[in-house]
């Protein structure tokens, strides 16, 4: 089967915005959030003026200043910061935008599992795309180039770092744990695998090829 071009800029916007309306999903759910998500959601419990998505965008520029240091690209990674930043805005405006649905518990495990598949889709479009990604999915890229390893085991590790570091905050500074719940458990577990699905799935049908190349790119 002759596979078909894929714009990487398209990837990489669809990307963005599936990951996005994917977190506000499971967010929305209250069955436990997405994994890379749990960090600023107990951040935003323990802050509540300063909005999840705002939190989210901090978590990230952490992600690219470890990522700097230990790939010493320092400047590599400006366009995934912007990217961060319209990424926050997203999710404040799903956020807002959901506000209004009261959702019954067959509806909460509706928004979870499209949250699940969506958020590995946009997964898999930001690996494959090649172009600087949000700082999730690029550390993830980055840090299984970098030592050897696949993304699914990367991305596996990474979400159980986020459940774990989510787990100590709350403990210590809430009462109880907040945001991570069933589904997040399931999130760590399976994200990864299915993210890696999804990616084999696309490179069967697609050459993902970046369309705007400068001139002297071109040379």
């Amino acid at each position: 089967m002759e596979k078909k071009v894929f714009a990487s800029e398209v990837a990489l916007a669809m990307g963005v915005m599936i990951n996005a309306l994917a977190v506000s999903l499971m967010i929305k759910s209250e069955l436990g959030v997405s994994t890379i998500s749990s960090v600023p959601v107990v951040l935003n419990k323990l802050f509540s003026e300063v909005t999840i998505g705002s939190w989210n965008f901090a978590f990230q520029v952490v992600l690219v200043v470890l990522m700097a240091v230990i790939t010493r690209k320092f400047l590599g990674y400006v366009l995934s910061v912007v990217l961060a930043l319209l990424f926050g805005n997203l999710m404040d405006f799903f956020e807002v935008l959901f506000s209004g649905i009261i959702a019954t518990m067959p509806l909460r495990i509706v928004f979870f599992f499209a949250g699940f598949f969506l958020l590995a889709f946009g997964i898999s479009l930001m690996m494959n795309c090649k172009l600087p990604a949000l700082p999730f999915d690029l550390f993830v890229r980055e840090m299984a180039d970098h030592f050897g390893l696949s993304v699914k085991q990367m991305k596996t590790g990474f979400d159980v770092f986020c459940v774990v570091l989510s787990v100590v905050f709350s403990v210590l500074f809430l009462e109880g744990i907040a945001g991570v719940g069933i589904g997040t458990v399931f999130a760590m577990l399976f994200t990864g695998t299915v993210a890696q699905l999804f990616m084999e799935w696309l490179n069967k049908r697609f050459v993902f090829r970046r369309m705007l190349v400068l001139d002297r790119e071109r040379a």
